[in-house]
C-alpha cells in the first residue's frame, strides 16, 4: 500500500528537474496481467563507459538519470498471457508468417505459440511493437521507456548485470547460440530448451527490484523512436553475441518488425 501511495504521489508531483515524466498510463486502479514489481523514484546510472562497452557507442555516455516511481512486469509477457488477449478478440496473433520468423534457422522458436497449451510459459515473440502496445493497453498498462526499463534491470548502484557484477551462468539468464550447443541445461532438473525458456524461472538472475529475465531470453520492445526505429532492451537467447546482455545493452528494430527473438513486458 505504501508503494502504491508513493506511485500516485509521484504521478501528481511530476518528475524532478531534468527527469523523465512518470509513465502515467492505464488506470489508477490495479491493472491486470502478470505479477509486477515496484521501482521507487530516484536516480540511477544509465548507459556504459567505453571500458564496459568498447564497441557500441549507442550505450554511451554513462550518466545519472532520474526516473519517477513505477511498476513493471516481473517477467516477460508469456505465450499464454498473450493468447488470452487474442481469444478476447483484442490482440492479433503473432505474425508467424513473417520473414524473420519463418525463413531463419531459429524459426523453430515458433513452436511455443503453435503449442500454447504445453509451452504457454515461454515468452511470446513474433509480435510487432504496435501489437505489444495493444496488449499492454488491454491489461491497463503501457510499454516502459528505456530509462524505466534500464533502472528496473540494474537498480541505482551502477551494476552491469541485473544480478550484480559477477560473470553470468545459465542459472542467471537464458543465453547461448541456437546451434552451439543445440540445447542448454535449464535450472529445472531434466529440462533442456533449444531456444527460449519459460519466463520467470531464474530467480538468481533477479534485478534489485525482483524483475526476472532482464538479460537474455528475448529482446524487449520499449517506447521511443531513434531514426525511425524502436529501441530494444534485454538481449536475447541467440545470435553472434550469444551471451547474456548487460543491463545497458540496447538494439534497434523497425516498429513493425515481427521477429522470433523479440518479445516485451509492460509497465504501469
Amino acid at each position: 500500500m505504501d508503494a502504491l501511495w508513493a506511485l500516485l504521489l509521484a504521478a501528481l508531483l511530476g518528475p524532478a528537474p531534468g527527469g523523465e515524466p512518470a509513465l502515467r498510463c492505464g488506470s489508477v486502479e490495479a491493472p491486470r496481467g502478470g505479477p509486477m514489481v515496484y521501482v521507487p523514484a530516484g536516480h540511477f546510472w544509465r548507459g556504459s563507459t567505453p571500458e564496459e562497452e568498447p564497441y557500441r557507442e549507442t550505450t554511451r555516455p554513462r550518466k545519472r538519470v532520474w526516473v519517477d516511481a513505477f511498476w513493471i512486469d516481473r517477467a516477460e509477457v508469456s505465450v499464454r498471457d498473450y493468447a488470452a488477449c487474442v481469444h478476447a478478440g483484442v490482440c492479433t496473433p503473432p505474425d508467424t508468417a513473417s520473414t524473420h520468423c519463418v525463413e531463419r534457422p531459429e524459426s523453430l522458436f515458433l513452436e511455443p505459440w503453435l503449442h500454447a497449451e504445453t509451452l504457454g510459459d515461454h515468452p511470446v515473440a513474433c509480435v510487432t511493437r504496435p501489437q505489444a502496445e495493444v496488449y499492454c493497453r488491454w491489461v491497463g498498462k503501457c510499454l516502459p521507456s528505456e530509462d524505466a526499463w534500464e533502472k528496473a534491470a540494474r537498480g541505482a548502484d551502477g551494476r552491469p548485470y541485473p544480478w550484480g557484477w559477477y560473470e553470468p551462468s545459465s542459472q542467471d539468464a537464458r543465453f547461448g547460440h541456437f546451434a552451439d550447443p543445440p540445447a542448454l541445461e535449464d535450472p529445472a532438473p531434466g529440462q533442456r530448451f533449444v531456444f527460449t525458456a519459460p519466463v520467470g524461472q531464474r530467480p538468481r538472475g533477479a534485478s534489485p527490484y525482483g524483475a526476472l529475465d532482464m538479460s537474455g531470453n528475448v529482446w524487449e520492445w520499449t517506447r521511443g523512436l531513434e531514426g525511425g526505429e524502436a529501441p530494444l532492451r534485454g538481449g536475447r537467447y541467440l545470435g553472434p553475441e550469444a551471451a547474456p546482455a548487460p543491463a545497458f545493452a540496447r538494439a534497434l528494430a523497425a516498429p513493425d518488425a515481427a521477429r522470433s527473438d523479440i518479445g516485451f513486458r509492460c509497465a504501469w
